[in-house]
């Protein structure tokens, strides 16, 4: 079956059916260039669910009355540091752990507990420390690597977050966010080949993971590889379909593949989702632009210019729209950032 002469909605059906292993062989179709790619990252605050609210409030009662200048008590005191975290009393935590390395340096759960409490203050830096002495300490804990790398990308040391995920996988295979973890560092590099084969690793683990297959997607639309790129964004909107930034991405796929009718029905989805998002307009513009709708093009320019004036891309397509109107619409130019 030829997907591009199917509608939109029914692609979005028949496409779950085909993407076992995401199709990796495919090969990538021409298309404009799509920059302007980012996703950014989660926030370091942490909702706690319940199942997990109820683990570190039994590790506090398991860990009530342990004293953070006794060394036999220190690797407790570490747990008990590092639940007090978890649970948002950093600061009780941060106290804590700092008592028990000053009675054990070497105590690789203080100092992941510490690690753990300045990354949830967004003290990026002087949590990757902390972590780090805890990987020196804790050298084949899996987990202590994987905060140490995402404190690393937070701090925007990325290449060395590569490295420090690199180890959490080494020790744990299993862990699938560890691999998607290792992808987004990749991709911070723009090293977009080897960030998706790290996102094929995470999904093989767990093929419905939305935030990893929009990774996936966003690399492969890096790369150009449009087709594949929208078979994995396909696949996350078919798991969260109301989700704005997964159909911006889809849009910018389906532009790369000059499908611009069926851009424009994904993009104006996403608008109706979030119509102050700044970047649906400017893509929509984009597919517009591209079909010689200048008028059209130009009032989506100019919303995401409403939205946020200071956007120099749009004031650069408005520019240019103007130019290719009045040479008769010849011109293709490249996507907005």
């Amino acid at each position: 079956m030829n997907l591009r002469s199917v509608s939109p909605l029914a692609k979005a059906l028949i496409k779950p059916l085909l993407i076992a292993g995401l199709a990796v062989s495919v090969a990538a179709c021409e298309g404009a260039d799509i920059p302007g790619l980012g996703g950014g990252d989660e926030s370091a605050a942490v909702e706690i669910s319940p199942e997990r609210k109820e683990r570190f409030e039994g590790i506090l009662q398991e860990t009530e009355g342990t004293d953070p200048s006794n060394p036999e008590d220190v690797k407790a005191v570490g747990r008990r540091a590092e639940a007090l975290a978890e649970l948002g009393r950093t600061d009780e935590a941060l106290e804590l752990a700092e008592q028990a390395i000053a009675t054990k340096g070497d105590a690789g759960s203080a100092w992941f507990a510490k690690g753990r409490a300045l990354y949830l203050t967004e003290q990026f830096s002087e949590s990757a420390e902390a972590f780090a002495k805890a990987t020196e300490f804790q050298p084949k804990r899996a987990n202590a690597w994987k905060r140490y790398g995402q404190a690393l990308i937070k701090a925007e040391q990325a290449e060395k977050a590569v490295e420090a995920f690199a180890k959490a996988v080494e020790i744990d295979p299993q862990d699938g966010v560890s691999w998607r973890r290792q992808g987004e560092a990749l991709a911070k590099i723009e090293k977009y080949e080897e960030a998706v084969k790290s996102y094929e690793k995470a999904l093989a683990l767990d093929p419905d993971d939305v935030r990893t297959l929009q990774r996936h997607g966003e690399s492969l639309l890096r790369l150009k590889k449009y087709e594949q790129a929208d078979l994995s964004l396909v696949k996350a909107l078919s798991i969260e379909p109301e989700n704005a930034r997964l159909l911006l991405r889809q849009g910018e796929a389906l532009i790369g593949l000059k499908q611009y009718d069926e851009a424009l029905l994904v993009l104006e989805k996403g608008i109706e989702i979030d119509g102050q998002d700044d970047n649906l307009w400017g893509r929509k513009g984009d597919a517009l632009r591209r079909q010689k709708k200048f008028d059209e093009a130009r009032a989506a320019y100019e919303k995401g210019l409403e939205i946020d004036p200071e956007r120099e891309s749009f004031k650069k397509r408005l520019a240019q729209l103007e130019e290719e109107q009045k040479e008769g619409g010849k011109a293709d130019g490249e996507a907005s950032e």
